[in-house]
């Protein structure tokens, strides 16, 4: 994996991002991750979701494991159809609710 990310000129932060997901992936589930299939794997990136990790935790780990099953041991289809988690929209935080309330009630429909 390491001579695999070297190749692909991953950055020294990406690399050790990677290689934590694929450790993490290999103490959780007590196996070696060449040895899991895709139901395993879909059930470890459960957990992480379950646990309440966020969208952006979870879809760096979602890289690290493409990268694996793709780039290193050539089996895309332990992670086909592992799509990313979508980040949930938020307002802006320039002003609170309350403000915007306000705001809106004062205006005078002139349109």
């Amino acid at each position: 994996m390491i001579v695999q990310m070297k190749i692909g000129n991953l950055a020294p932060v990406t690399r050790k991002e990677y290689l934590r997901t694929v450790s993490n992936l290999a103490r959780d589930t007590r196996a070696a991750p060449v040895r899991l299939d895709a139901e395993q794997v879909r059930a470890w990136v459960l957990r992480l979701i379950e646990r309440g990790l966020a969208p952006a935790s979870t879809n760096a780990a979602f890289s690290a494991l493409r990268f694996f099953y793709c780039e290193v041991i050539n089996r895309p289809d332990v992670v086909r159809g592992l799509r990313n988690r979508k980040r949930p929209r938020r307002l802006p935080s320039h002003m609170a609710e309350v403000e915007v309330e306000r705001l809106l009630l004062a205006m005078s429909p002139h349109w």
